[in-house]
């Protein structure tokens, strides 16, 4: 491969970002035999003037990386052509790939003449229409994709002189090593339509849904997908202003989650993946959440919904901070030898066999001056969760599940559109209420077939 390996050269390496990418090539009359070699982490789409030719790459492991190749005859015209390229890069590891930077690397050649390559003359820029600190489903799958059209034009694909105007990409670091040919066949898709409309209803939401994602405030840049057996807490404050009464649900179990047993101001309520909704009942004024992590886990976001006739108001740090976390107060690392337990220290209900004093000091406290002496007492971390970790009414799950039907319409013309690959637009209509209770509108829902 000719190419460098690039990356955008406009933000810092985080989780979750994507990269476009656009460079213009000329091709000569009559010229066949141009292919396009290319690669990147964690996955691409690429187009030729507008036309989607191909994703990847295929799955990877540290020893060795593959590049895909894809024959470009009866795609070129002569002339000026625009390759442009999407690159998802996760920057965690998932079961699907690993963690890495953001990269992206390609050439296009008729053999040994090179038209194009991956390099300093590309232009890159992230997108910023994507959502980057975003909830993910479990540890299996990447980011839920979160996209606002407003901030970025998703047609720049077909638009070499959009691409123009972005910076240079710089080159970076080649931690990939040496490129191999993937031996596969190419990644395959089609665009699969609904066969049926059965009904069109507006729904709002059945309550407020909070995800927290715990992962940077337990473990720092931690960037593994490997399972963690850990206690600890996660906590916030909150002010009701009635007495009421309600139900705190985690939609997840632990293979998709962090949840367990709860304490409000020092009250217990119990919490297994079998019980996962529980009713609570709070009088006016301030009160702390302090739920208890006990066990094994493959994913460290919190999902939690709370269901209560009147919001439940959260109290705020001076920089947005609204979720802490205490510990961990212990970790188990599997040993895999044959010999030990893989999972010793844990029973049969995925918790800890035995909390330590420190834990049980903490989850005995009945305010949140009290969480902190203790936690400061024993020489524990407490640490606020950064606001770009905290998700409100974000995680799709939650919002599925909770929805309830505001208006039930009749299905039109102007909805069919989504039915087939045509011109034909699909029009959401915009609900004819108040601003006050089109924000509790979530969307417009289509059961369809």
């Amino acid at each position: 491969m000719r190419g460098k390996w690039i990356w955008t050269a406009d933000g810092q390496e985080h989780e979750n970002q994507r990269g476009c990418f656009g460079t213009s090539f000329l091709v000569q009359p009559g010229m066949e035999g141009v292919t396009l070699k290319i690669s990147a982490s964690t996955r691409y789409i690429v187009y030729i003037n507008g036309q989607e030719i191909g994703r990847g790459p295929v799955r990877a492991g540290r020893a060795q990386w593959f590049y895909d190749s894809y024959s470009l005859d009866g795609i070129l015209k002569e002339g000026r052509n625009f390759l442009a390229v999407r690159v998802w890069s996760y920057g965690w590891s998932t079961y699907q790939s690993l963690h890495a930077p953001g990269g992206l690397i390609f050439e296009v050649a008729q053999g040994e003449n090179l038209l194009a390559a991956s390099g300093r003359e590309v232009h890159g820029i992230l997108d910023t229409g994507h959502q980057s600190f975003a909830p993910k489903r479990n540890v299996n799958l990447g980011f839920t994709d979160y996209y606002d059209a407003r901030n970025f034009d998703n047609t720049w694909t077909e638009k070499p002189e959009t691409a123009e105007e972005w910076p240079m990409a710089q080159e970076i670091e080649d931690v990939w090593g040496t490129l191999e040919s993937g031996d596969i066949r190419h990644f395959h898709w089609k665009n699969q339509y609904p066969q049926h409309i059965i009904g069109v209803e507006q729904v709002k939401k059945g309550c407020r849904q909070v995800t927290v994602n715990t992962r940077q405030a337990f473990f720092g840049d931690r960037r593994d997908a490997d399972e963690t057996i850990f206690s600890g807490f996660l906590g916030f404050r909150f002010e009701s202003t009635e007495s009421m009464e309600g139900m705190i649900s985690f939609p997840n179990r632990t293979w998709n989650g962090i949840l367990g047993d709860f304490c409000i101001d020092g009250r217990l309520y119990p919490v297994s993946n079998g019980n996962r909704g529980i009713p609570v009942a709070v009088e006016p004024g301030r009160h702390v959440f302090l739920m208890q992590i006990s066990g094994k886990y493959d994913d460290l976001y919190a999902h939690i919904e709370l269901d209560f006739p009147m919001p439940l108001k959260i109290l705020e740090q001076e920089h947005g901070e609204s979720f802490f976390t205490v510990g961990p107060t212990q970790r188990i690392v599997p040993v895999i030898d044959g010999f030990q337990r893989v999972y010793g220290g844990l029973d049969e209900f995925n918790r800890m066999e035995e909390e330590t004093e420190d834990h049980q000091y903490v989850f005995s406290s009945e305010s949140f001056s009290e969480i902190q002496a203790r936690a400061e007492e024993r020489e524990l971390a407490f640490t606020w969760v950064d606001p770009r970790y905290v998700f409100w009414d974000e995680y799709l799950l939650s919002l599925a599940r909770t929805e309830k039907v505001a208006v039930r319409e009749c299905v039109g013309e102007e909805h069919l559109g989504i039915l087939w690959n045509n011109d034909c637009d699909c029009l959401i209509r915009i609900p004819e209420c108040d601003v006050k209770s089109r924000n509790e509108l979530l969307t417009v829902s289509y059961p369809i077939h």
